[in-house]
């Protein structure tokens, strides 16, 4: 049709020069637009292909974290906690990390002071992760139940352990802050002062006046 319609020009005494060199410009023009949408296209086939993730799913792509909402041949919609809704093209996700899938983990830091008996703390913490495990209202929820996996860290103020367990999808975040009330409320049984930052501040002045006192 494009051949037929340039001949019927060439006819009737239109130069075709400039329609040819327009459309020229045009087609660079096209194909480079063209060029994004084919990989956005690409990578959601990719994406729904490899099934790395799906509407509902908690992700993380490109430096944003959230639901997401929707996947489209051009772009993939998230929405983070703030409510904010993020539009990211899928020719720009080159590492997508899926907190959802199959299940999801409990990866929590809990420190006690220097003065404690660290075996003994440990045992009260895989007690309260059994404790929360044998729930009814949470058992459905917990695969693995949290423990102490090791010792992760001799910090300033205190000993820190790294507590590991596993939960269904979209569980962690629940199973955790419950987890921590529940050991905040055995410290507190037990005695237990988790450790904070303490600052010792010396006065000289008050040592040059004791000292003038003196003499």
């Amino acid at each position: 049709v494009v051949v037929a319609s340039f001949l019927v020009l060439a006819e009737i005494g239109v130069p075709l020069a400039p329609l040819i060199a327009g459309a020229g410009v045009v087609g660079i023009a096209v194909g480079f637009g063209a060029q994004s949408l084919i990989r956005d296209t690409l990578a959601e086939a990719f994406i729904i292909l490899e099934d790395q993730f799906r509407t509902g799913d908690v992700i993380s792509i490109v430096g944003v974290e959230g639901a997401g909402e929707d996947i489209t041949l051009h772009r993939t919609v998230v929405r983070d906690l703030d409510g904010v809704q993020h539009s990211v093209p899928n020719g720009e996700i080159t590492v997508a990390s899926n907190q959802t899938r199959g299940w999801s983990g409990i990866n929590l830091i809990v420190s006690v002071g220097y003065g404690k008996n660290v075996d003994a703390i440990r045992e009260a913490v895989d007690d309260v992760g059994r404790e929360l495990t044998d729930d009814p209202e949470w058992r459905d929820d917990i695969l693995d139940a949290p423990s102490v996996a090791r010792v992760e860290a001799l910090g300033d103020s205190g000993v820190d352990l790294r507590v590991l367990g596993r939960t269904t999808p979209h569980r962690q975040w629940a199973v955790t802050g419950e987890l921590r009330r529940r050991i905040k409320r055995s410290f507190d049984t037990a005695g237990i002062e988790i450790p904070f930052p303490h600052r010792v501040v010396i006065s000289r002045g008050s040592d040059d006046a004791r000292a003038a006192g003196a003499d």
